[in-house]
C-alpha cells in the first residue's frame, strides 16, 4: 500500500468479511486458551487481610489537639503504607516465620492501603497457600505495630481483625479469563487485517492500474457468476456481453492493426475466457478472425468449447512452415479449423513439444503470424501466463499489439510491472489492459464509464459493426490471401524482412509501415466488396467494375511503390553503415583476441613455473621425511635399550631383596631361647609378675599375649593393656589386652 494512500475503509471491511472464517476461528481459539487457562493452568492465589486502628495516645493528659493528631489523620497513614511493605519489617517477618523466600518477592505480594480517608489500614497477603497467607499477614501486622510504637512513640495502635484463612482463592475468575482471551483474539484478528490491508499488493480498481502501472484500462468486466464458457454465443443478453463487446469497440479504435497478443500475469486470472468470448464478438462484426492456442505447455480444451475435433495445431505448423508463403497457405489448411461461429477459425495448440520456447521464439513463428496477418482481419493469440515463463514475451515482439488480462483483488500491482517491464524490454507494444472479475455492486467504473472511447458511441458503433454479414469458409481466406501476397513483389516482402529488422528506429519508418497497413486493409476491403459483387452479379458490368476496382488498386499501388524506393534508398544507407560498424566491430574483436591470446601465454609461463617450484617443494619434502623416519628409528632403538637397562636393574634388585629376606629369616631363627629365658626369670623374680594361668583366672575375658608366641612394642602395650609386665628389655614384653 502507498504511504500517501487514504485508509480505505470499504477495503478493510471486505478484508474482514473475506476472512471472516479465520478470524472466527482465532476469536474462538483464544478463548479456548482462556478456558484452559483458567481451569487448568492459572495457580490459585489465597488472599488474607489485617485491619489495624491507628488512632492518638488516649492516655495523655492535655486533650488539646495537636500537630500530631492532625499529622495522624491526614497524612501519617499513606506513610504508615509504605513502612508496611518495607524491607526491614519484610524481613523481620520472614526470620520470624523461618520462610524460605527472598524480600523482593514478599513485597509483590504484600498491599498495605488506606480504608476510605479513615484511620484503618488495611494490610492483604496473597499466597499459593492460604494457610501460610494467613500466618504471613498476622505476623507482618505484629511487627508493625512493634515498629510503629518505636518510631512514633504510638501506644494506642491496635490491630482490629486478625487474618483468616480463606477457601476462596482470589485470582481465578473463568468467566473474566476467558473475555480477556477472547478481547486478545479480537485484538489479533485486527492487527492480522490491517498487515492484509498494508500488504495488500493487488489491483483494487481502475485507479491502481492507471497510476501505478501507467496503463489504460480497454475495459472491466463483472463476475461471471453462471460461468459459462461462451457467455457471448449462448447469453447474448447477459450484461456481461455488453461489457465485452465495449472491450471490442474500444480495440477495434484504438489500433488499426491486427494481431493482438493476450496474456497475463500468472494462471487463472480468466485470460483464456476472456479470449475466446471476445473472438467471438470480432467475428460477429463480419471480420475474418483467427483465434489461435500459442500455449504450448499443456493440454487445452479449446476443442471442446467450440465443438471441433482435436488435431495437429501451432507447434506441428511451425516446425513445417518454409520461406515461401504460397506454399505454407496450403500447409494452413492441415491446423486451421472452422467453427460453428460464422467468420470465426481455430488453430489449436497441436503436439505438445519438448522445447516450447524455442519453438515460439523461432523465425518460423514470425513467418506464421505474417501468414496468419495476411490470411485474416483480425489475428487473436491466446499466450502462456507471462511470469512463469517467457514464451509471450517472445511473441509480444512479433505482433502488432499485447493486451493483459488482470484479476480484480487477486492480480498484484509489482507483477503487472515486471511484465510490463519485460514486455517494453524487447520492444513490444502493450495496448492496455483489461480488468476482469470486478464485482459490479461496487464498481463505480462499469459500463458507463467506457461508454465513449476516442469520441465514439460504442452503443451505436457496435450496432454498425455487428450488421448481419455473410461467412467466409477457409478455402475464401486461403484464396483471398494467395491474391493479396502475390500483389506483394519479391523486393516488397525483403524490404518487408528490413522494415521489420530495423523497427521502432525512427518515427518516420512507423509512419510507411502505417501507411502500408492501412493501403493493406483497404486493398482487402476492396477485396472482399468485388468477391461479393461476383456472387451477386454475373455479368460483363461486375467485370468492368472488377476492372476499375484493380485499376484504383495498381494506383494506390504506384503510389505506394514510389514511397517505398525512398524507403529503399535509407534503408541502403542505413546498411553501409552496418556494415562499417560490423567491420570495426572485427578490427577489436581481433585486438580482443591477441590481448586474450598473450594473457594465455603468460598463464603458461607461470604455470609451468609454479610446477616447478611444486616439484621442487616435494622432493625436500620427501628429503625431511626420510631423515624424520631415521632420526625416529634411532630414538625408538634407544628407547627400547633403556627400557631393557631397567628391567636388568630391575631384575637385580628384586634377587637382592630376596636374598636380603633369607638373611634376615636366618638371623631371626638364630636368636635362641636362652635369652629368652633368662628373660622370664627375670620377670617370675619381679613382685610385679603374674603368671599366665591366674591371669587367665583372673580375667578370662581378656586375651594375654603369650612371650612365645606375641610380640608388640612397649608404647602400644601402654595404650592398649591393663597390665604391663616390665622385663627390663624393650625388645619382649608381655601383656594383658583389653
Amino acid at each position: 500500500m502507498e504511504n500517501n494512500e487514504e485508509i480505505d475503509i470499504k477495503r478493510i471491511i471486505e478484508i474482514i468479511f473475506s476472512k471472516k472464517l479465520i478470524i472466527t476461528l482465532i476469536i474462538l481459539l483464544s478463548v479456548t486458551l482462556g478456558y484452559v487457562y483458567s481451569y487448568y493452568y492459572k495457580k490459585p492465589e489465597y488472599k488474607s487481610s489485617v485491619t489495624i486502628l491507628l488512632v492518638a495516645d488516649e492516655n495523655k493528659t492535655d486533650k488539646s489537639l495537636t500537630q500530631t493528631d492532625v499529622n495522624l489523620n491526614n497524612g501519617l497513614i499513606s506513610t504508615y503504607s509504605s513502612i508496611a511493605k518495607s524491607s526491614s519489617i519484610l524481613q523481620k517477618t520472614i526470620q520470624n516465620l523461618n520462610l524460605d523466600i527472598p524480600v523482593s518477592k514478599l513485597e509483590q505480594n504484600v498491599e498495605a492501603k488506606q480504608i476510605d480517608n479513615t484511620q484503618f489500614l488495611e494490610i492483604s497477603v496473597k499466597n499459593e497457600s492460604p494457610e501460610r497467607a494467613k500466618n504471613i499477614a498476622n505476623e507482618l501486622a505484629e511487627v508493625f505495630t512493634e515498629q510503629i510504637k518505636e518510631i512514633y512513640n504510638l501506644q494506642n495502635i491496635s490491630i482490629v481483625d486478625k487474618a483468616e484463612t480463606e477457601e476462596n482463592p482470589c485470582n481465578i475468575n473463568h468467566m473474566k479469563d476467558m473475555i480477556i482471551f477472547g478481547f486478545a483474539g479480537i485484538v489479533l484478528s485486527i492487527i492480522i487485517v490491517m498487515i492484509i490491508y498494508m500488504f495488500d499488493d493487488t489491483v483494487k480498481d481502475q485507479k491502481d492500474i492507471e497510476k501505478n502501472i501507467k496503463l489504460r484500462i480497454i475495459g472491466t468486466l463483472p463476475v461471471d457468476r453462471e460461468k459459462t464458457e461462451l457467455i457471448v454465443e449462448n447469453n447474448p443478453k447477459s450484461p456481461i456481453v455488453e461489457s465485452i463487446k465495449t472491450i471490442r469497440t474500444n480495440i477495434l479504435y484504438s489500433t488499426r492493426k491486427n494481431s493482438i497478443l493476450v496474456t497475463s500475469c500468472k494462471e487463472k486470472e480468466g485470460k483464456s475466457w476472456v479470449i475466446n468470448n471476445l473472438a467471438v464478438t470480432f467475428a460477429q462484426t463480419g471480420k475474418r478472425v483467427i483465434l489461435v492456442d500459442a500455449n504450448l505447455r499443456q493440454e487445452n480444451n479449446k476443442n471442446e468449447i467450440f465443438n471441433i475435433e482435436k488435431c495437429e495445431g501451432l507447434s506441428d505448423f511451425i516446425r513445417e512452415i518454409s520461406e515461401d508463403q504460397m506454399e505454407n497457405l496450403e500447409k494452413a489448411r492441415k491446423y486451421i479449423k472452422e467453427t460453428s461461429i460464422p467468420n470465426l477459425h481455430i488453430m489449436q495448440n497441436g503436439t505438445i513439444p519438448p522445447n516450447p520456447a524455442e519453438l515460439i521464439s523461432s523465425k518460423n513463428m514470425k513467418r506464421l503470424v505474417n501468414l496468419l496477418k495476411n490470411m485474416y482481419d483480425i489475428v487473436i493469440i491466446d499466450g502462456t501466463s507471462s511470469i512463469l515463463v517467457a514464451d509471450s514475451i517472445a511473441l509480444s515482439s512479433m505482433v502488432d499489439s499485447t493486451i493483459l488480462v488482470a484479476e480484480n483483488r487477486k492480480t498484484k500491482i509489482n507483477d503487472l510491472k515486471k511484465v510490463k517491464k519485460l514486455i517494453e524490454d524487447v520492444n513490444g507494444n502493450i495496448l492496455g489492459v483489461i480488468l476482469n472479475r470486478v464485482d459490479v455492486q461496487s464498481g463505480k467504473y462499469y459500463g458507463k464509464k467506457y461508454g465513449y472511447y476516442y469520441g465514439h458511441d460504442v452503443e451505436e458503433i457496435g450496432k454498425k459493426l455487428e450488421e448481419k454479414q455473410e461467412s467466409i469458409s477457409l478455402d475464401e481466406v486461403i484464396e483471398l490471401a494467395r491474391e493479396k501476397i502475390e500483389l506483394q513483389s519479391p523486393i516488397e516482402l525483403e524490404d518487408d524482412k528490413e522494415i521489420s529488422k530495423q523497427e521502432n528506429n525512427n518515427q518516420k519508418d512507423n509512419e510507411i509501415k502505417l501507411l502500408k497497413q492501412e493501403l493493406l486493409d483497404e486493398i482487402s476491403k476492396i477485396k472482399n466488396s468485388l468477391i461479393s459483387f461476383k456472387r451477386k452479379e454475373k455479368n460483363d458490368k461486375r467485370i468492368n467494375n472488377m476492372s476499375n476496382s484493380i485499376n484504383n488498386i495498381n494506383n494506390n499501388i504506384n503510389s505506394f511503390k514510389q514511397m517505398q524506393e525512398s524507403k529503399n534508398k535509407e534503408i541502403l544507407e542505413i546498411q553501409e553503415n552496418n556494415k562499417r560498424l560490423l567491420n570495426l566491430q572485427e578490427n577489436r574483436n581481433k585486438e580482443v583476441l591477441q590481448k586474450i591470446q598473450k594473457i594465455e601465454d603468460i598463464q603458461n609461463e607461470n604455470k609451468k613455473e609454479l610446477i616447478l617450484q611444486i616439484q621442487e617443494l616435494n622432493e625436500e619434502q620427501e628429503k625431511i621425511k626420510d631423515e624424520n623416519k631415521e632420526n625416529v628409528d634411532i630414538l625408538v632403538q634407544q628407547f627400547i635399550e633403556e627400557i631393557n637397562t631397567l628391567k636388568n636393574e630391575i631384575k637385580e634388585l628384586k634377587e637382592n631383596q630376596d636374598l636380603n629376606k633369607n638373611e634376615l629369616l636366618d638371623k631371626i631363627e638364630n636368636i635362641k631361647d636362652e635369652k629368652l629365658n633368662e628373660q622370664i626369670q627375670t620377670v617370675k623374680n619381679s613382685n610385679n609378675i603374674i603368671s599366665f594361668e591366674a591371669l587367665r583366672r583372673k580375667k578370662p575375658n581378656k586375651k594375654v599375649f603369650n612371650i612365645n608366641d606375641d610380640t608388640i612394642s612397649f608404647e602400644d602395650l601402654q595404650r592398649l593393656s591393663n597390665y604391663v609386665v616390665d622385663l627390663k628389655d624393650e625388645s619382649t614384653l608381655i601383656a594383658m589386652n583389653n
